[in-house]
């Protein structure tokens, strides 16, 4: 991976600079079975599982760089936060993420999590970013795990589609406050090698629990 520096907003930067991670996580094959409606039942709690151990150390990291710096205030809000959803989503499909163990690629992501967060590093806005920027998609895969699950109404995809129709509106504003950080070079290039290494852990994670539930696509990278 070569970060090269384009000159532009820190938001477009990332749009444009991991254009191509974000295009390989989205094709995954757990990601289009999703998208289908053919990923079955107990692979997805499995799936919301991993996301929940991610979440739970990122929205803890959030909260504390937040609070050691204000000028992340209105860049980090409350609702963004994705425990609480996956907890929900979980709870719906009576999936105990106590009987859930980390995957690897979950684990390598949580030990950078919490590297970044002892530091204090903006790395951690690179993560938050990718995540962030997910519900976009997967306001459009909650369709298709609505329809494979017989579920009406939002219960069991709530994490997948917490903004409804404001979705749009959220994302617009979270840019906004993004590019309006004051960042030195530096920090801006690691927060785009943060965003890589994000997407690039997504696929391991639907790998792993493709590979752990012996589905087809399991060995996609």
């Amino acid at each position: 991976m070569t970060i090269v520096d384009t000159g532009a907003g820190l938001s477009a930067r990332l749009k444009l600079e991991t254009r191509e991670a974000h295009e390989t996580a989205e094709r995954h094959p757990l990601q289009r079975m999703m998208l289908q409606g053919t990923l079955p039942r107990s692979t997805y709690g499995a799936y919301l599982g991993q996301l929940l151990f991610v979440h739970r150390e990122l929205d803890a990291a959030l909260l504390e760089i937040r609070a050691a710096r204000p000028d992340l205030d209105r860049l980090i809000e409350d609702e963004q936060l994705q425990s609480p959803h996956l907890e929900a989503d979980l709870d719906y499909f009576e999936v105990a993420s106590e009987g859930i163990a980390p995957t690897p690629s979950s684990m390598r992501i949580i030990d950078r999590i919490r590297d970044a967060s002892r530091r204090e590093d903006v790395e951690l806005l690179g993560f938050h970013y990718v995540l962030e920027g997910s519900k976009n998609g997967s306001r459009y895969i909650a369709r298709g795990v609505r329809r494979a699950y017989g579920i009406e109404g939002v219960e069991g995809t709530r994490s997948l589609d917490p903004y409804g129709d404001a979705q749009p509106e959220k994302w617009k504003a979270f840019k906004s406050e993004l590019d309006a950080l004051a960042l030195t070079p530096d920090e801006s290039n690691r927060i785009v090698a943060a965003a890589f290494e994000m997407f690039e852990t997504i696929g391991g994670i639907g790998t792993d629990v493709l590979e752990s539930a012996g589905a087809p696509g399991g060995e996609a990278g």
